[in-house]
C-alpha cells in the first residue's frame, strides 16, 4: 500500500501537473493567435484597397435602401417603351432608364442622338448615350443572385443579342421591361436562360437636369391634314345646331296643346299645332339625314386623305428604313387609321 502511494503522484501533483498543462497550452493559442492577426494585418497593409472596397459595398447598400425607400415614398414607376424597330432595344432601353430619372424621352427623340444600324448597339453607345444625357454608366459583371445588388433600374445584356430593363428584384423573381414583349415577371431559373450575366447600371451624374424632350403633336397639327373639307364641317355642325332646335321646339308644341286645345277645346287650333308637329318632325328627319350623310362623306374623305399623306410619306423614305421594321410594324400604320376614323 506504502510503496503504491509512493509509485503515484498525489492530488496536489496533479493539479501542478494540470495548471502547467494548460499554461502551455494557451500559451500555443496565444501565439497563434498573434500570428493570425499579424498575418491579417500584414494582408491589409498590403491590400488596403480591399477595406476602401468593404466601405464602398456598405455605402453602396445603405445607398440602395435609401433609394428603395424613396421610390417607395415617390411612387416612381419605370415607364414601358417598346421598340418600332427591330435594333432600337439600346436606346429604347436608355429612354426607359432616363424617364424614370426625370428626363422624359421617346425614341424619336432618341434617334436623334444615336441612329442605330441593323446590327443594333453595344454597351459602349449606351454609355455614349447615357453621357450625352448627363448619366453616368457603369458595366458590370453580376450573377443573378447578385441582381438585387445593382442600382435599379439597371440594363441587362440578354439573349446575346437583346438588352431589358431590369425594374424589381423579389426574392426568387425578377421583373424587367422587354422592349420587344413588354413587361415580364421571370423566376431566377427563367432569367438563367436569357441573361448573359453583364449589366449596366445609370445613374445621374452632375449636370443632370430634368427635362422632357418628348415631341408633343398639336391639335392643330391633325387639324391640317382636314384642309380643304372646311364646307362640309361647317354644314355639320349648322345641320347639328338644327336638331338641337327642333328637339327643343317639341316640347313647346305639347305646351300649347295643354294650355290652349285642351283646356279651350280649340280643335282648329290642334289641326294647326298637328300639321305643323308633323312637319317638324318631317324637317328633323330630313336634316338627320343629310348630316348622317356628311359624317359619312367627311368621314371617308379624311380616312383617305390620312392614307394618302402615309402611304405619300413611306415612299419617301429611305430603303434603310425598312430594313429595320418588320411588314407587322408597317401595316400597323395603316391601321392605327382606323383607329382614328373611330374616335
Amino acid at each position: 500500500m506504502d510503496a503504491g502511494r509512493k509509485g503515484r503522484p498525489d492530488g496536489g501533483a496533479r493539479a501542478r501537473v494540470s495548471r502547467r498543462r494548460r499554461a502551455r497550452t494557451a500559451d500555443r493559442v496565444g501565439r497563434r493567435t498573434g500570428d493570425r492577426v499579424a498575418t491579417r494585418d500584414a494582408r491589409q497593409r498590403r491590400h488596403p484597397a480591399r477595406e476602401a472596397d468593404r466601405a464602398r459595398v456598405d455605402l453602396r447598400a445603405g445607398a440602395r435602401a435609401e433609394g428603395a425607400v424613396a421610390v417607395k415614398l415617390f411612387g416612381r414607376e419605370v415607364p414601358l417603351i417598346l421598340q418600332s424597330e427591330a435594333p432600337e432595344c439600346g436606346i429604347a432601353c436608355v429612354a426607359m432608364v432616363a424617364s424614370y430619372h426625370g428626363f422624359r424621352t421617346d425614341l424619336s427623340a432618341m434617334r436623334l442622338r444615336l441612329a442605330p444600324s441593323m446590327k443594333g448597339v453595344t454597351l459602349k453607345h449606351i454609355a455614349a448615350i447615357a453621357e450625352t444625357m448627363k448619366l453616368a454608366a457603369r458595366g458590370v459583371q453580376a450573377p443573378l443572385t447578385a441582381l438585387g445588388q445593382l442600382r435599379l433600374p439597371a440594363i441587362l445584356h440578354w439573349d446575346m443579342n437583346h438588352f431589358v430593363v431590369l425594374t424589381k428584384v423579389s426574392g426568387n423573381r425578377i421583373t424587367v421591361h422587354d422592349p420587344a414583349q413588354g413587361k415580364r415577371v421571370l423566376s431566377l431559373d427563367q432569367a438563367s436562360r436569357h441573361y448573359t450575366g453583364v449589366a449596366m447600371e445609370l445613374t445621374p451624374a452632375p449636370g443632370f437636369v430634368q427635362r422632357d424632350e418628348r415631341e408633343k403633336v398639336r391639335a392643330w397639327q391633325l387639324l391640317q391634314t382636314a384642309s380643304g373639307m372646311k364646307g362640309a364641317i361647317a354644314q355639320v355642325l349648322l345641320l347639328s345646331m338644327v336638331l338641337e332646335v327642333f328637339a327643343i321646339a317639341s316640347p313647346f308644341f305639347v305646351q300649347l296643346v295643354v294650355d290652349r286645345v285642351v283646356v279651350g277645346r280649340d280643335r282648329d287650333l290642334l289641326t294647326v299645332l298637328g300639321l305643323g308637329f308633323a312637319l317638324l318632325v318631317l324637317m328633323q328627319v330630313a336634316v338627320t339625314a343629310v348630316r348622317g350623310w356628311l359624317g359619312v362623306y367627311l368621314s371617308t374623305h379624311l380616312n383617305l386623305r390620312l392614307l394618302d399623306t402615309l402611304f405619300a410619306q413611306l415612299l419617301r423614305l429611305p430603303l434603310a428604313w425598312f430594313e429595320k421594321r418588320h411588314i407587322g410594324d408597317i401595316v400597323s400604320r395603316f391601321r392605327s387609321i382606323d383607329a382614328i376614323q373611330r374616335t
